[in-house]
C-alpha cells in the first residue's frame, strides 16, 4: 500500500509492482520551470535567479533543508512566446514540495521587482 499526494491509499496486489520511485531517501530535487519572454536578457535573468537562490540559502528558515546551491540549468525549452529556464535545489527528502513553493514565490517577486515578463502578448 502507498498513500498518494492527495492522501488516498493505493493498494497493489503482491507481485504487480516492478518499478517504484522513492522520493524519501537521501535527497530530492525541488524543480521549477521559469517562463521568460524572448525579449528579455536571458543572461540577466539567470544571474537574478542565481542571486535569488543564494538569498534563499542564506535564509535561516531554509538552511537545514537545502543541500546544495541552486542550479540554474539554462534554457531548457522554447515555446511560442517564451523560453523556459529550469532551476532546482537539492533538498532533504520530502521537503521538495515546500521548497519549490517558496522558490516559485521568490521567482515571482524577483520578476515583478525587475520588470521581467514571463511571456509576450
Amino acid at each position: 500500500m502507498v498513500r498518494d499526494h492527495d492522501g488516498a491509499v493505493q493498494v497493489f496486489p503482491n507481485g504487480t509492482i516492478t518499478t517504484l520511485a522513492n522520493l524519501s531517501k537521501q535527497f530530492a530535487y525541488a524543480t521549477v520551470d521559469v517562463r521568460v519572454s524572448y525579449g528579455e536578457d536571458l543572461d540577466r535573468v539567470m544571474i537574478l535567479l542565481s542571486n535569488l537562490g543564494a538569498e534563499m540559502e542564506a535564509d535561516a528558515r531554509w538552511h537545514d533543508v537545502l543541500m546544495a546551491p541552486l542550479e540554474v540549468g539554462g534554457v531548457e525549452a522554447l515555446a511560442g512566446t517564451y523560453a523556459v529556464v529550469q532551476i532546482k535545489f537539492r533538498t532533504r527528502p520530502l521537503s521538495q514540495g515546500r521548497v519549490a513553493s517558496e522558490l516559485r514565490k521568490r521567482v515571482v517577486q524577483t520578476m515583478v521587482a525587475h520588470r521581467i515578463r514571463p511571456y509576450a502578448r
